[in-house]
């Protein structure tokens, strides 16, 4: 069995993510991406995890995540994952690992790190060409929209980061800033491999 290098701690800020088992799809339905939501923050609760972003893509998960209790993020993605991919398996009439490995994890310990890191999730459905930036605000299965006051029936934890950039204007600002210069880093990595 994997051994996990990270020490999880009580109110810990995580970016917590997990692939498909052979990087194929982990959601093919619209009606995935809402048992999966339901599930997620169902189980947040249940285990003092508070969440902090999330994006989901047709083939992983990134998730940002504040531990409130000990070893809590470990039990939920245990829970999470586990009760996700018996529903998927059931409904799809499959058999095997939904998921590839254990999830991974990495402990946020610099403020900046942390607002970088929110921009990259929210950020990843332009990446993966799942959207355009003009049609980030619009990609409903982030935490994007709730950071930016539209109504989000979820309820994720954005005080932090907002706080940390000066609130929705400046964040809209800084994800689309970030997008621009991830695309022009691609642009000089694909020119040069």
């Amino acid at each position: 069995m994997p051994y996990r290098k990270v020490d999880f701690v009580e109110g810990g800020y995580y970016h917590v993510y997990l692939r498909g088992n052979e990087k194929r799809d982990i959601f093919c339905s619209k009606g995935d991406y809402i048992k999966f939501c339901k599930r997620l923050f169902d189980y947040a609760g249940l285990h003092s995890v508070s969440i902090i972003c999330y994006c989901l893509l047709l083939n992983h998960f990134h998730l940002l995540l504040r531990q409130g209790g000990n070893d809590s993020i470990s039990r939920f993605i245990h829970k999470l994952a586990l009760s996700y991919a018996m529903f998927f398996n059931k409904k799809y009439e499959r058999v095997g690992h939904l998921f590839q490995g254990p999830f991974k994890a990495k402990l946020i310990v610099e403020d900046s790190y942390l607002l970088r890191l929110s921009a990259y999730i929210h950020a990843n459905p332009v990446k993966h060409g799942l959207c355009d930036v003009e049609e980030l605000e619009d990609y409903r299965w982030s935490s994007y929209r709730g950071y930016l006051g539209y109504r989000n029936d979820l309820p994720i934890d954005n005080d932090l980061v907002l706080s940390m950039i000066g609130g929705i204007d400046k964040y809209r600002d800084y994800v689309k800033n970030y997008c621009a210069q991830d695309q022009v880093l691609s642009t000089v990595k694909a020119s040069i491999f």
